[in-house]
């Protein structure tokens, strides 16, 4: 699985990834983190989606798991607008940003 979100989602906002990755193993889960200049609920461009669809036709028909690296080169070779994803972006943890019920 390969799930992205932006870094200012008011909606679903990205620590709910620490969570999530505490779920699934990590052979089966590549994040990516688009860092938005303004808040937005998952507003990715043409390039950032066709970038992660294709990294995960890939990652089924070959096996080779892409990292957030990967796919924000393949956005890049894409020339669809601008690749916001950050490789190097640390989730922080769900409970830091919503406290535990």
């Amino acid at each position: 699985m390969i799930s992205m979100t932006t870094d200012k989602d008011p909606l679903v906002v990205v620590e709910h990834q620490s969570f999530y990755a505490s779920l699934v193993p990590e052979s089966n889960l590549t994040t990516a983190i688009i860092v938005e200049d303004l808040p937005s609920h998952c507003f990715f461009n043409a390039g950032e989606n066709v970038a992660a669809w294709e990294a995960l036709r890939s990652w089924v028909s070959t096996g080779a798991q892409p990292t957030a690296s990967d796919i924000q080169q393949a956005c890049e070779q894409l020339g669809m607008g601008p690749c916001r994803i950050d490789p190097s972006f640390v989730v922080g943890d769900l409970d830091d940003r919503i406290p535990p019920r």
